[in-house]
Protein backbone atom coordinates (compact mmCIF):
# COMPACT_ATOMS: atom_id res chain seq x y z
CA UNK A 1 0.00 0.00 0.00
CA UNK A 2 2.75 1.85 0.87
CA UNK A 3 4.62 1.89 -2.83
CA UNK A 4 0.79 2.41 -4.46
CA UNK A 5 0.69 6.01 -2.83
CA UNK A 6 4.41 6.75 -3.38
CA UNK A 7 3.74 5.77 -7.03
CA UNK A 8 0.79 8.16 -7.15
CA UNK A 9 2.45 11.25 -5.81
CA UNK A 10 5.11 10.41 -8.24
CA UNK A 11 2.55 10.34 -11.07
CA UNK A 12 1.31 13.59 -10.02
CA UNK A 13 4.04 15.52 -9.89
CA UNK A 14 5.12 14.10 -13.24
CA UNK A 15 1.23 14.97 -14.62
CA UNK A 16 1.87 18.89 -13.08
CA UNK A 17 4.74 19.06 -14.89
CA UNK A 18 3.85 18.11 -18.16
CA UNK A 19 0.55 20.33 -17.56
CA UNK A 20 2.83 22.86 -16.72
CA UNK A 21 5.24 22.39 -19.97
CA UNK A 22 2.19 22.21 -22.19
CA UNK A 23 0.69 25.43 -20.32
CA UNK A 24 3.46 27.34 -20.77
CA UNK A 25 3.90 26.50 -24.69
CA UNK A 26 0.52 27.12 -25.26
CA UNK A 27 1.23 30.77 -24.10
CA UNK A 28 4.37 31.28 -25.99
CA UNK A 29 2.51 30.43 -29.41
CA UNK A 30 -0.25 32.36 -28.19
CA UNK A 31 2.56 35.27 -27.78
CA UNK A 32 3.95 34.56 -31.19
CA UNK A 33 0.41 34.51 -32.93
CA UNK A 34 -0.30 37.86 -31.19
CA UNK A 35 2.94 39.53 -32.21
CA UNK A 36 2.34 37.40 -35.70
CA UNK A 37 -1.00 39.54 -35.76
CA UNK A 38 0.19 42.68 -35.10
CA UNK A 39 3.36 43.04 -37.44
CA UNK A 40 3.64 46.05 -39.21
CA UNK A 41 4.48 45.52 -42.90
CA UNK A 42 5.07 48.59 -45.61
CA UNK A 43 2.43 49.07 -47.82
CA UNK A 44 1.44 51.87 -50.77
CA UNK A 45 -1.82 53.81 -49.53
CA UNK A 46 -3.81 57.06 -51.24
CA UNK A 47 -2.12 60.39 -49.42
CA UNK A 48 -5.31 62.18 -51.11
CA UNK A 49 -8.42 61.21 -53.65
CA UNK A 50 -7.04 58.82 -56.31
CA UNK A 51 -10.68 60.03 -58.92
CA UNK A 52 -11.65 56.58 -61.14
CA UNK A 53 -9.90 57.09 -64.62
CA UNK A 54 -6.82 58.82 -63.09
CA UNK A 55 -4.08 57.63 -65.39
CA UNK A 56 -1.16 56.19 -62.52
CA UNK A 57 1.56 58.31 -64.69
CA UNK A 58 -0.11 61.36 -62.62
CA UNK A 59 -0.62 59.47 -59.42
CA UNK A 60 3.54 58.79 -59.95
CA UNK A 61 4.01 62.38 -60.99
CA UNK A 62 1.75 64.30 -58.74
CA UNK A 63 3.08 62.18 -55.30
CA UNK A 64 -0.73 61.48 -54.53
CA UNK A 65 0.56 58.03 -52.43
CA UNK A 66 2.71 57.43 -49.57
CA UNK A 67 4.16 54.57 -47.79
CA UNK A 68 2.72 53.55 -44.63
CA UNK A 69 2.41 50.52 -42.32
CA UNK A 70 -0.30 48.52 -40.85
CA UNK A 71 -0.96 45.21 -39.68
CA UNK A 72 0.18 42.52 -41.71
CA UNK A 73 -3.12 40.98 -41.10
CA UNK A 74 -5.10 43.81 -42.44
CA UNK A 75 -3.18 44.03 -45.81
CA UNK A 76 -5.76 43.38 -48.44
CA UNK A 77 -4.69 40.64 -51.32
CA UNK A 78 -2.96 41.92 -54.28
CA UNK A 79 -1.60 45.17 -52.30
CA UNK A 80 0.77 47.56 -54.74
CA UNK A 81 4.40 46.73 -53.57
CA UNK A 82 6.91 49.99 -52.41
CA UNK A 83 9.31 50.83 -54.73
CA UNK A 84 10.04 53.35 -57.01
CA UNK A 85 8.33 55.45 -59.21
CA UNK A 86 9.85 54.49 -62.16
CA UNK A 87 9.82 50.83 -60.95
CA UNK A 88 6.07 51.17 -60.71
CA UNK A 89 5.62 52.68 -64.21
CA UNK A 90 6.91 49.43 -65.76
CA UNK A 91 4.15 48.23 -64.00
CA UNK A 92 0.91 50.19 -64.12
CA UNK A 93 1.90 52.82 -66.86
CA UNK A 94 -0.75 53.98 -69.16
CA UNK A 95 -3.50 52.01 -66.04
CA UNK A 96 -6.48 54.08 -64.87
CA UNK A 97 -8.01 53.89 -61.71
CA UNK A 98 -10.85 51.72 -61.77
CA UNK A 99 -12.62 53.34 -59.10
CA UNK A 100 -12.36 56.56 -56.34
CA UNK A 101 -9.25 55.22 -54.38
CA UNK A 102 -9.73 57.42 -50.68
CA UNK A 103 -6.81 59.02 -48.52
CA UNK A 104 -5.18 56.05 -46.11
CA UNK A 105 -6.89 53.34 -48.29
CA UNK A 106 -3.79 50.38 -49.71
CA UNK A 107 -3.21 50.89 -53.29
CA UNK A 108 -4.02 46.89 -54.69
CA UNK A 109 -3.70 45.91 -58.62
CA UNK A 110 -7.04 45.50 -59.37
CA UNK A 111 -7.65 48.93 -58.95
CA UNK A 112 -5.49 49.92 -61.94
CA UNK A 113 -7.09 48.86 -65.19
CA UNK A 114 -6.89 49.23 -68.87
CA UNK A 115 -8.75 52.17 -70.26
CA UNK A 116 -10.66 50.25 -72.39
CA UNK A 117 -12.12 48.11 -69.45
CA UNK A 118 -13.75 50.95 -67.68
CA UNK A 119 -17.72 52.25 -68.63
CA UNK A 120 -17.43 55.18 -70.72
CA UNK A 121 -20.92 56.02 -71.39
CA UNK A 122 -23.60 56.79 -68.69
CA UNK A 123 -26.18 53.80 -69.80
CA UNK A 124 -22.88 51.84 -69.22
CA UNK A 125 -23.06 52.50 -65.49
CA UNK A 126 -26.36 52.28 -65.01
CA UNK A 127 -26.82 48.92 -63.21
CA UNK A 128 -29.51 45.79 -64.98
CA UNK A 129 -32.88 46.49 -64.44
CA UNK A 130 -32.76 50.16 -63.28
CA UNK A 131 -32.60 53.54 -65.22
CA UNK A 132 -31.52 57.40 -65.40
CA UNK A 133 -33.86 60.07 -65.37
CA UNK A 134 -32.71 64.06 -65.09
CA UNK A 135 -34.62 66.57 -63.57
CA UNK A 136 -34.05 69.99 -63.70
CA UNK A 137 -33.93 71.84 -60.34
CA UNK A 138 -32.40 74.95 -59.16
CA UNK A 139 -30.27 75.28 -56.45
CA UNK A 140 -32.96 76.10 -53.74
CA UNK A 141 -34.42 73.23 -54.60
CA UNK A 142 -30.94 71.10 -55.21
CA UNK A 143 -29.16 71.31 -51.73
CA UNK A 144 -28.17 75.05 -53.14
CA UNK A 145 -25.74 72.88 -56.08
CA UNK A 146 -23.97 70.72 -53.21
CA UNK A 147 -25.06 67.90 -55.06
CA UNK A 148 -22.03 65.95 -56.64
CA UNK A 149 -22.01 63.12 -59.18
CA UNK A 150 -21.76 59.74 -56.65
CA UNK A 151 -23.99 61.61 -54.05
CA UNK A 152 -27.20 59.86 -52.51
CA UNK A 153 -29.65 62.12 -52.71
CA UNK A 154 -33.57 62.10 -51.24
CA UNK A 155 -36.60 63.27 -52.98
CA UNK A 156 -39.15 65.25 -51.24
CA UNK A 157 -42.38 66.48 -53.09
CA UNK A 158 -44.47 69.43 -52.17
CA UNK A 159 -48.59 69.58 -53.68
CA UNK A 160 -51.93 69.80 -53.39
CA UNK A 161 -54.24 66.86 -52.68
CA UNK A 162 -57.61 66.92 -53.64
CA UNK A 163 -60.40 64.55 -52.24
CA UNK A 164 -61.64 62.50 -55.25
CA UNK A 165 -65.19 62.82 -53.71
CA UNK A 166 -64.97 66.63 -53.81
CA UNK A 167 -62.92 67.50 -57.33
CA UNK A 168 -64.19 71.39 -56.64
CA UNK A 169 -62.67 70.96 -53.26
CA UNK A 170 -59.37 73.74 -52.73
CA UNK A 171 -58.02 70.31 -51.75
CA UNK A 172 -55.00 70.19 -48.74
CA UNK A 173 -51.10 71.47 -49.62
CA UNK A 174 -48.43 68.90 -48.19
CA UNK A 175 -44.96 67.63 -48.28
CA UNK A 176 -43.68 64.63 -47.82
CA UNK A 177 -40.07 62.46 -48.60
CA UNK A 178 -41.19 60.85 -51.93
CA UNK A 179 -37.98 58.45 -52.19
CA UNK A 180 -35.39 58.20 -49.72
CA UNK A 181 -32.49 57.36 -51.70
CA UNK A 182 -31.44 57.74 -55.48
CA UNK A 183 -27.81 57.79 -56.67
CA UNK A 184 -26.56 61.19 -58.67
CA UNK A 185 -24.90 60.04 -61.76
CA UNK A 186 -24.33 63.32 -63.08
CA UNK A 187 -24.35 66.89 -62.19
CA UNK A 188 -24.55 68.86 -65.12
CA UNK A 189 -21.54 68.05 -67.66
CA UNK A 190 -20.11 66.44 -64.62
CA UNK A 191 -20.35 62.54 -63.94
CA UNK A 192 -19.59 59.63 -62.12
CA UNK A 193 -17.31 58.26 -65.24
CA UNK A 194 -14.08 58.62 -66.30
CA UNK A 195 -12.72 62.28 -66.18
CA UNK A 196 -9.55 62.35 -68.62
CA UNK A 197 -8.03 64.86 -70.48
CA UNK A 198 -7.75 64.09 -74.07
CA UNK A 199 -3.98 64.07 -73.61
CA UNK A 200 -4.25 61.46 -70.91
CA UNK A 201 -6.55 59.65 -72.82
CA UNK A 202 -3.99 59.53 -75.65
CA UNK A 203 -1.15 58.03 -72.99
CA UNK A 204 -2.99 55.73 -72.09
CA UNK A 205 -4.99 53.79 -75.49
CA UNK A 206 -2.32 55.18 -77.79
CA UNK A 207 -5.20 56.98 -79.37
CA UNK A 208 -4.75 60.45 -80.34
CA UNK A 209 -8.60 60.52 -81.03
CA UNK A 210 -11.30 62.12 -78.82
CA UNK A 211 -13.68 59.53 -77.67
CA UNK A 212 -16.93 59.65 -79.52
CA UNK A 213 -18.77 58.59 -76.20
CA UNK A 214 -17.45 61.94 -74.18
CA UNK A 215 -20.74 63.58 -72.60
CA UNK A 216 -22.04 67.15 -74.30
CA UNK A 217 -21.97 70.44 -72.15
CA UNK A 218 -24.84 70.21 -69.92
CA UNK A 219 -26.32 73.14 -67.34
CA UNK A 220 -25.01 72.20 -63.55
CA UNK A 221 -29.04 72.57 -62.72
CA UNK A 222 -29.77 69.10 -64.63
CA UNK A 223 -29.14 66.38 -62.18
CA UNK A 224 -28.91 62.37 -63.21
CA UNK A 225 -30.21 60.09 -61.06
CA UNK A 226 -30.66 56.49 -60.87
CA UNK A 227 -33.75 54.94 -60.17
CA UNK A 228 -36.25 51.68 -60.83
CA UNK A 229 -38.84 52.52 -63.35
CA UNK A 230 -41.26 52.54 -61.05
CA UNK A 231 -39.21 55.30 -59.09
CA UNK A 232 -38.93 57.34 -62.55
CA UNK A 233 -42.85 57.13 -62.64
CA UNK A 234 -43.04 58.94 -59.13
CA UNK A 235 -40.72 61.36 -60.22
CA UNK A 236 -42.34 62.55 -63.74
CA UNK A 237 -46.09 62.19 -61.37
CA UNK A 238 -44.10 64.27 -58.73
CA UNK A 239 -43.10 66.82 -60.69
CA UNK A 240 -46.01 67.75 -63.00
CA UNK A 241 -48.44 67.33 -59.43
CA UNK A 242 -46.26 69.50 -57.99
CA UNK A 243 -42.48 70.57 -56.89
CA UNK A 244 -39.59 68.75 -56.21
CA UNK A 245 -36.68 69.06 -53.61
CA UNK A 246 -33.37 67.04 -53.15
CA UNK A 247 -32.13 66.69 -49.63
CA UNK A 248 -28.12 65.28 -49.37
CA UNK A 249 -27.92 62.20 -47.46
CA UNK A 250 -24.35 61.68 -45.62
CA UNK A 251 -22.15 59.19 -46.62
CA UNK A 252 -23.27 56.12 -44.29
CA UNK A 253 -26.77 56.75 -45.32
CA UNK A 254 -28.78 53.35 -45.01
CA UNK A 255 -31.56 53.27 -47.46
CA UNK A 256 -33.08 50.70 -45.00
CA UNK A 257 -32.80 52.58 -42.28
CA UNK A 258 -34.47 55.34 -43.43
CA UNK A 259 -37.44 56.01 -40.92
CA UNK A 260 -40.65 58.42 -43.19
CA UNK A 261 -41.94 60.69 -40.67
CA UNK A 262 -45.18 59.29 -39.39
CA UNK A 263 -47.21 61.98 -41.51
CA UNK A 264 -47.35 63.92 -43.94
CA UNK A 265 -46.48 67.79 -43.38
CA UNK A 266 -49.36 70.18 -44.38
CA UNK A 267 -51.31 73.43 -43.19
CA UNK A 268 -52.99 71.96 -39.88
CA UNK A 269 -50.07 69.89 -38.66
CA UNK A 270 -46.96 72.24 -39.84
CA UNK A 271 -45.87 72.75 -36.21
CA UNK A 272 -45.05 70.18 -34.00
CA UNK A 273 -47.10 71.83 -31.38
CA UNK A 274 -50.62 72.57 -30.53
CA UNK A 275 -52.06 75.99 -31.94
CA UNK A 276 -55.25 77.49 -30.56
CA UNK A 277 -56.74 77.86 -33.98
CA UNK A 278 -56.32 73.96 -34.73
CA UNK A 279 -57.60 73.05 -31.05
CA UNK A 280 -60.19 74.95 -32.04
CA UNK A 281 -61.11 74.07 -35.48
CA UNK A 282 -61.13 70.61 -34.16
CA UNK A 283 -63.30 70.95 -31.37
CA UNK A 284 -65.79 72.78 -33.86
CA UNK A 285 -65.54 69.44 -35.85
CA UNK A 286 -65.68 67.05 -33.47
CA UNK A 287 -68.51 69.19 -31.18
Amino acid sequence: MRNWRIISTIAAVVFAAVAGVLVWKYLDNADSRAEKKTELVPVLVAKQKIARGTVFDAVVADKLYEESQIPRESVPPGQIQPAAGKDLLTVYKGKVAATDIYPGTPLVNDEFVQSSQLVSTVAGAIPKGNQAITVSLDSTHAVGGFVTPGDTVSVLVTLTVKNEADAAGAGVHTTAFLLPSLKVLAVGSSTVLPTQSQAQTAAATGNDSTPSTQPQVQPPNLITLQVTPREAEQIVQGQAEGALYLSLNPPDFKPGQFQNPDEVVDTVNLFNQPLPVVQQVLGQLHG
